[in-house]
């Protein structure tokens, strides 16, 4: 057993990429220590020079074995959230050992970018580091909070539940404020977490909030989880829209009794949403089967944009009219005509197995209408195909159904089936 598979579980993910990197550069056993950081530099420096070049491959792999090296050497595990990957070293630090890799690929001076990420990382792992210092400064604060509990904290970004209640706080802010000051920085954070909800609050008006409520698409398996009422509506497939109240920094969940006081919630939220969605990022992807619309704006937004009328209005041009969605977590919308369903369907069931609180890998149907649940069937027998049913909300012809592929066998048509989840039927 070489040092990469003793490190288990703290691993994750990186342990396949990382080995298979080194592997692929003739580094068997892998170089430990020191020698990995020598090793990685020249291997930089190697792909610098080459004419063939792939840098998302060299990102994938070089960030991997980046964050082995220095889970192994400074002590730490991978942790991910929502499709992200980072390295947790020390108490309270947080390293990206993919950024770091694509930071050297552009630097004028690789090496010297890659020797500063290495020093960057080992002042979190000692608790000098930006994300260390503010972590540990949130602890400390916490203290005065018995009615604090926290979820999960990535980077900034801190889940928690307020007597009961889910809430979030990103502690950019306070970073910022309180650099290179301790004082400082506890300062910031109290403030921050004087402004949270707790038991006393008083209730709020509409008007209050108005300009904050949003919608935030959740599933029944994440409600489950809490122990607060929170205002949803069903969309289907298990998900819920619920709603927040966003502050800068810092987001909760309107409640079921605030909701049912709130007439103008829903229309309101939406309009919200169409507003922070004008410099939303939509990329396209082309597949053997058709293209693939991919929304990853990274606000925490872009399954709710699946709501809006005028995210159909945009990606009808693209994809035709109807096509299917999947959100499979908050930070993500994947799209694409029936004929590239099976293509977008594995991709949102991996995206949806990374994510700490997923919402559905399921699929829905956007036909000009609200979005409507999709059921897949693979069917066999003389008519062996992979369906998709769903209402149309047309009264002359209520349901809809678009074929995304045949099969010549129903050997085929099982193992293709059991490959995406689908349920089979006989023809």
């Amino acid at each position: 057993m070489n040092w990469m598979d003793a490190l288990g579980e703290r691993a994750g993910p990186l342990l396949v990429e990382g080995a298979r990197f080194a592997s692929q550069r003739g580094a068997a056993p892998p170089p430990r220590g020191t020698a990995a950081m020598t090793a990685l530099a020249l291997w930089l420096d190697d792909y610098l020079d080459s004419p063939q070049s792939d840098d998302d491959a060299f990102v994938e792999g070089g960030g991997a074995f980046l964050g082995l090296a220095l889970i192994d050497a400074l002590g730490g595990h991978h942790v991910t959230s929502e499709g992200q990957h980072r390295v947790r070293l020390g108490s309270h630090g947080t390293f990206d050992p993919f950024g770091a890799i694509d930071a050297a690929l552009e630097a004028d001076e690789p090496r010297d970018a890659l020797k500063g990420a290495v020093a960057r990382a080992e002042r979190e792992a000692s608790g000098r580091g930006g994300f260390a210092r503010v972590v540990a400064a949130f602890a400390r604060v916490l203290q005065a909070r018995p009615d604090v509990e926290v979820v999960s904290i990535f980077e900034h970004r801190v889940s928690l539940r307020v007597t009961g209640e889910p809430a979030e706080v990103d502690l950019a802010r306070a970073a910022s404020a309180g650099e290179g000051d301790d004082a400082a920085l506890e300062r910031a954070v109290a403030r921050m977490l004087s402004l949270l909800p707790g038991a006393t609050r008083e209730a709020l008006s509409f008007g209050e909030v108005r300009e904050r409520v949003l919608p935030r698409l959740v599933s029944e398996t994440f409600l489950k989880e809490l122990s607060g009422q929170l205002y949803t509506r069903p969309l289907g497939h298990g998900v819920r829209v619920a709603y927040v109240i966003a502050y800068e920094g810092r987001s909760r969940y309107v409640t079921e009794e605030e909701g049912g006081r709130w007439e103008q919630l829903r229309l309101v939220a939406l309009q919200n949403l169409a507003k922070r969605s004008a410099k939303a990022s939509f990329s396209r992807e082309e597949t053997p089967d058709g293209p693939i619309v991919i929304a990853a704006s990274r606000d925490s937004l872009d399954s709710a944009r699946l709501l809006l009328p005028g995210v159909y209005d945009l990606l009808s041009a693209e994809l035709g009219s109807p096509f299917v969605v999947s959100v499979p977590h908050r930070d993500i919308l994947l799209a694409s005509g029936a004929e590239a369903a099976s293509g977008l369907i594995a991709r949102a069931r991996e995206a949806a197995a990374r994510a700490p609180h997923a919402i559905s890998s399921q699929l829905f149907v956007l036909g000009g209408g609200p979005p409507r649940p999709v059921t897949q069937r693979v069917t066999l027998g003389p008519e062996r195909a992979h369906t998709l049913l769903f209402e149309t909300g047309d009264e002359d012809a209520p349901y809809g159904v678009a074929k995304v592929r045949g099969f010549s066998e129903d050997a085929e048509a099982v193992a293709y089936a059991k490959l995406h989840g689908i349920p089979i039927e006989r023809g």
